[in-house]
């Protein structure tokens, strides 16, 4: 559940308030999955779990590192506001994390953020964003960002555009405001046009692509720690890295967690390093 009834978003609506399953649950599933090599943790929103139990996001990332499960651990999304110094500090010692943040934004207009009710600025997001970065420098950062807000005019997309241009991130997940009945923002008249919508869309996606690339070249003939995937093809197979990339490997790969060497930005292909 949630109970953030930002302006947009029916979840709360109809999941109602965060509910956490149980600290000693939560180990205990964790114990069950021992032979995986990747556990997500995961929720409509993470950063909230414990709050209904007396208990925190930090006590549940510290319990989990006193764990030492052999598995490695990836995080779904997270708020902004949720990733404390106190947290970054127990992710950083962990030896099982992968370095890979998926942070919501939702617009870099403080004016449209307003208007969502989402409750932070574009000021305090990008300070987070560079906090991470500190604990974190390889790491990937994901955002989420919404075009076509009702009410999200010319100015308010070019402050999208140039925040987003500058922010130190690595992809986003674009998505075109979509109406909800039961929301606040479906009464908002101001509605953007579809062709509008698109334009803006299709600016953010190439943008996208740039920061991407960008990112993966950064690893070029670097060792990066890869799981198995899938079969792709005859001789073929696809693994995924700590950092969220997926590169593609001409020989049989191991079942656990192995090193591999990114060789070509463009194809992803990878070799076994030694």
């Amino acid at each position: 559940g949630c109970d953030s009834f930002c302006s947009y978003c029916i979840v709360p609506f109809l999941r109602g308030k965060p509910v956490s399953m149980p600290l000693k649950m939560v180990l205990k599933n964790l114990s069950n999955l021992i032979d995986e090599n990747e556990v997500v943790l995961t929720g409509i929103h993470l950063g909230k779990w414990g709050k209904d139990i007396d208990m925190s996001f930090e006590d549940l990332m510290l319990a989990i590192s006193k764990e030492n499960f052999p598995f490695r651990i990836r995080l779904s999304s997270l708020e902004a506001k949720e990733i404390t110094k106190n947290v970054l500090e127990i992710l950083k010692e962990m030896d099982n994390f992968c370095h890979h943040f998926h942070i919501p934004l939702q617009s870099g207009s403080d004016r449209i953020l307003k208007l969502m009710k989402r409750n932070y600025d574009k000021t305090f997001f990008k300070n987070k964003i560079d906090e991470v970065r500190k604990f974190f420098p390889n790491a990937c950062i994901g955002i989420d960002v919404i075009v076509g807000f009702p009410g999200e005019d010319e100015q308010d997309f070019l402050e999208t555009y140039s925040f987003l241009q500058d922010l130190p991130i690595d992809y986003m997940h674009i998505f075109t405001y979509s109406p909800r009945e039961g929301t606040e923002a479906y009464n908002h008249k101001n509605l953007v046009d579809k062709d509008t919508v698109l334009i803006r869309y299709q600016k953010l996606k190439e943008l996208n692509d740039v920061k991407r690339k960008f990112f993966i070249e950064r690893f070029l003939n670097r060792d990066i720690l890869c799981i198995p995937d899938k079969k792709i093809g005859s001789g073929y197979y696809r693994a995924l890295s700590r950092e969220y990339i997926k590169v593609i490997i001409k020989d049989k790969i191991p079942e656990r967690e192995f090193r591999a060497k990114l060789i070509n930005t463009d194809t992803l292909e990878a070799v076994i390093a030694n």
